[in-house]
């Protein structure tokens, strides 16, 4: 159970995420991170090892022992709740909220005299803008995570909810219109 005092990574969040899947060993975990998240979150394969490790440690993940021929092997599996699932997505949301303060000072400062580096200051208002944007999709993800996710009554075995099938329909528009622009 998580607490609010509890600050984890992200891979902790993405690992959560895949043991509320099913049980898996953590060669299974690191194969199944590095197929699905690797292009937008490289992260090393020994996080991948250790990651499941911790989390049963801080009481997020469960653990045991699992024979496989002749030899065994721990699987990992999900011990979380749907407050805890919520927990993390609030946590999510709060962290991108919290950048803001900072950039602030910084684009004021940045408006009034250029910063420390004004001869680069084209580059580094780019790098800025993918700030912003990414916080901006962290918040907007939340907001419609936690909205979804507080109409469930648990979160296992749900299947096609009806804010799954708008989520799903909304997502192939976007894609598609993607892959119209992509044609062009």
């Amino acid at each position: 159970m998580t607490t609010p005092s509890l600050s984890l990574p992200t891979t902790s969040y993405a690992i959560l995420g895949m043991l509320a899947l099913r049980p898996w060993s953590a060669y299974e975990l690191a194969q199944q991170t590095r197929r699905s998240l690797s292009l937008c979150w490289p992260t090393a394969e020994s996080v991948l090892y250790h990651e499941p490790k911790r989390l049963v440690r801080l009481g997020l993940a469960t653990a045991k022992r699992q024979a496989t021929g002749r030899r065994t092997r721990t699987v990992y599996a999900d011990q979380g709740s749907k407050e805890d699932l919520l927990d993390a997505i609030r946590a999510t949301r709060a962290w991108a909220l919290a950048r803001a303060p900072e950039g602030l000072t910084q684009i004021r400062g940045y408006l009034t005299d250029g910063g420390p580096f004004p001869e680069r200051l084209h580059l580094i208002t780019l790098f800025g803008q993918f700030y912003i944007d990414l916080f901006a999709l962290l918040i907007r993800w939340a907001d419609v995570a936690e909205t979804e996710i507080a109409s469930w009554p648990h979160t296992t075995d749900l299947g096609m909810t009806d804010g799954t099938r708008a989520l799903l329909e909304e997502q192939l528009a976007r894609l598609e219109a993607f892959a119209d622009r992509a044609a062009r």
